[in-house]
């Protein structure tokens, strides 16, 4: 698996490329000898050698056995998403994220005619700067605001729709480059957004990202949050 990482103040961008086979003598799926063939499995959570497993993040796994525990479902956690995600006038931090899209697209560096997704995608911070490079453009988000303020912002140039990382309703195999800035970091089962975004990449196809460092601002006002705010107990359903 390719992997290059350029940091920056406050967060770092990744580029991932697509590998052909995880390395196991019954799969077909590879990972650099870099890596290792345990990476790229920790990485998408999923294999056509049967092999899974987690990725990994903290709090991913306990959120995911909380919600089941007290009955709440992932409907109903993409509606709570899709609402919340719509709430809030994000203008003016998107403003101030602009150069991360930049060097997150140029770190990918797509060519003319490469088929491309922002995947949570915003208002299309990304997606604006892949068609200014001559990419075929689609851009998704879980929430209805969010693509309504993107298709207002790119026009016809980009393809919106309303999805969920976790379960994207495109076919195996069609993207060359998936991006995603300060997006994908938000999903509660990293491995299913990211076992996802390998189905719909070729092989070779890339996976870029960015997200907060754990040294920086961010994840310091995270730190202080969790010391002093008491957890927030999941909501019964009836």
């Amino acid at each position: 698996m390719g992997r290059a990482t350029r940091r920056h103040a406050r967060y770092t961008t990744s580029v991932i490329s697509r590998p052909r086979s995880c390395g196991a003598a019954n799969c077909d799926l590879a990972c650099s000898p870099r890596h290792g063939r345990s990476a790229w499995r920790s990485a998408c959570g999923r294999c056509r050698c049967g092999t899974t497993s987690g990725l990994g993040v903290s709090g991913s796994g306990s959120r995911a056995g909380d919600a089941a525990q007290c009955g709440v479902t992932q409907d109903d956690r993409r509606a709570a998403t899709a609402k919340h995600w719509g709430l809030a006038d994000y203008s003016g931090l998107a403003r101030r994220l602009e150069p991360a899209a930049d060097a997150l697209v140029n770190a990918v560096a797509p060519k003319p005619g490469d088929r491309v997704l922002d995947v949570a995608a915003g208002t299309g911070n990304v997606a604006v700067r892949a068609v200014a490079r001559g990419a075929q453009v689609t851009a998704c988000d879980i929430a209805p605001r969010m693509v309504q303020l993107g298709r207002e912002r790119t026009g016809p140039e980009v393809q919106w729709f309303e999805a969920d990382v976790e379960n994207l309703p495109l076919p195996d195999a069609t993207l060359d480059v998936a991006l995603s800035a300060f997006g994908l970091i938000f999903a509660p089962r990293p491995e299913v957004a990211l076992a996802q975004l390998r189905r719909v990449l070729v092989p070779g196809g890339r996976l870029a990202l960015t997200a907060w460092t754990a040294d920086g601002c961010i994840a310091e006002r995270a730190r202080i949050v969790k010391e002093f705010v008491p957890p927030i107990q999941p909501l019964p359903t009836h």
